[in-house]
């Protein structure tokens, strides 16, 4: 422990180090949540409001909006105290059923709000001792990436395989600590936990989006013919799933990987595939992508009308969703096949255009 919390315990009542202990459970807490895990440890003849105030002027305690936490570096620390395994698992219960959907409305100011999300859930579930159940839940935050679940997931699951409540090993795990370092663009610690996931034999889907990321990244690094062949896998594992809009991303990705070896054929297919199955799906914002991508393609290819043609739609979806980075790169597109056409005003006011929007995102 560090000195500031021996000092701190050492001149507390007996009992202060395990109802600190109890707190510690927590990732977050509101005064609510705090007094009532205080029940289940308290410290003899000191009520709950006192411990409360002493330990919120201890230095050890951090608001987070109408919440607070205990220090990571003090939390990490009381976690090695040794607790009476019943005790720690009725507390994670408690914990557990005041995430209850029926309580949602009391989030962040009297309950705090990660107990409602799936991380949260995960969390608790292992430390009751409910490994299978957690693990679905931390699965399910990794691979939803439009929940903003995914670093808080990562950190409590990475705690949790520290401590040994969660085997190291579980390639869900693996994907979540390693789907939160793409994002993080941590490429290196990302490229090491896809490259143990694709070494597996498993046919899920956290094997078909790492297959697909690590040719991203061996891509990067001019890798291409691993990457290919990672997209290969990738494809065929996301049809056999069903992963639709998973395969419409790796399809891009191939395609674009076929133009930048200027096989003109195979890009216009897996573009052409990938635009297809977007608009199947009702997911037209994926379009976007490809359309660039078979635009490009096709005034590489003489199809300059075609180029145009693309470069058009996809600057009619960008628009709508204010999206500048593809926008500027579809004005871009346009601009290059006008000239091509010798439209050189059209091709210039393009061109204006790009740069504009580009300076926009500075």
């Amino acid at each position: 422990m560090t000195p500031e919390l021996d000092l701190f315990l050492s001149d507390a009542p007996e009992g202060a180090a395990a109802a600190l202990r109890a707190l510690c459970c927590a990732e977050s807490l509101t005064d609510e949540v705090a007094l009532k895990i205080y029940e289940v440890v308290p410290v003899p003849r000191v009520n709950g409001e006192q411990f409360l105030i002493a330990l919120h002027v201890s230095g050890f305690v951090s608001p987070r909006n109408s919440e607070w936490h205990i220090k990571p570096e003090v939390r990490q620390s009381v976690l090695n105290i040794e607790m009476v395994a019943n005790t720690e698992a009725k507390i994670h219960k408690l914990l557990i059923g005041l995430g209850s959907p029926d309580k949602r409305n009391l989030a962040h100011y009297r309950i705090p709000g990660y107990l409602f999300t799936r991380a949260g859930k995960a969390y608790h579930l292992a430390a009751a001792g409910d490994t299978s159940s957690s693990i679905d839940f931390y699965r399910r935050a990794a691979l939803d990436s439009r929940n903003g679940e995914q670093w808080l997931a990562a950190r409590l699951s990475e705690e949790q395989v520290r401590r040994g409540l969660l085997s190291e090993g579980r390639v869900e795990l693996l994907f979540l600590t390693a789907i939160v370092r793409y994002g993080d663009r941590n490429y290196e610690l990302a490229e090491r936990g896809f490259e143990r996931i694709v070494s597996s034999d498993l046919d899920c889907e956290e094997v078909a989006i790492s297959l697909h990321l690590l040719a991203v990244i061996l891509r990067r690094k001019a890798k291409t013919e691993r990457a290919l062949l990672l997209l290969d896998r990738s494809i065929v594992l996301h049809e056999a799933l069903g992963m639709h809009e998973g395969l419409v991303m790796t399809l891009n990705s191939r395609g674009f990987l076929f133009l930048a070896q200027s096989k003109l054929r195979e890009a216009l297919e897996d573009f052409t595939r990938a635009i297809s199955l977007a608009n199947e799906i009702g997911r037209k914002s994926l379009s976007v992508g490809p359309l660039i991508g078979r635009g490009r393609t096709r005034r590489l290819d003489g199809d300059f009308l075609g180029a145009i043609e693309d470069a058009d739609y996809a600057i009619g979806l960008v628009e709508a969703v204010d999206d500048r980075r593809n926008l500027t790169a579809a004005f871009i597109l346009r601009g290059l096949a006008k000239r091509d056409l010798n439209d050189l005003d059209g091709a210039l006011a393009d061109l204006d255009r790009s740069v504009e929007t580009a300076r926009s995102l500075e």
